[in-house]
């Protein structure tokens, strides 16, 4: 499973484009912090979103926007200017929240992502549960 989520601030803001296909695609870097030693690490993460997500990071994002993002690590080569491949590693986001003094306002997410709302309350139900806890190993 290639699930990865991260939390922290945008380092540099989106850099918002449209593909080939007519995609809009938007390109963030984020910071965030871990300890070795007692000592804070920082890494810098390349983040690419696309669609309705890029539009919503265009419109919220900027440099030191606290952000949540989830979404797949993938590896990619490419030709820098001088004609030299490269290999780089990005998040490509499924999900981003903006994180705004301890409260999340979550950046609208895109069709094939978006999950069902329920707007009905779950009826009781009626079957007995059956008490399995003498089978657990601790």
């Amino acid at each position: 499973m290639n699930v990865v989520t991260i939390v922290g601030r945008v380092g540099r803001g989106p850099d918002v484009s449209v593909g080939e296909s007519g995609v809009k695609v938007a390109r963030f870097s984020v910071a965030t912090d871990r300890y070795s030693n007692k000592e804070r690490i920082t890494d810098w993460h390349k983040v690419v979103a696309f669609r309705n997500d890029a539009e919503a990071a265009e419109k919220h994002l900027s440099k030191g926007t606290r952000v949540a993002v989830r979404g797949a690590i993938a590896y990619r080569t490419y030709k820098d200017a001088n004609g030299a491949e490269q290999k780089t590693t990005e998040i490509l986001a499924d999900r981003v929240e903006v994180l705004f003094d301890g409260k999340r306002e979550e950046v609208p997410q895109t069709a094939q992502t978006a999950q069902p709302q329920r707007t009905e309350k779950p009826q009781p139900t009626t079957e007995q549960v059956q008490d399995d806890s003498d089978l657990m190993p601790f």
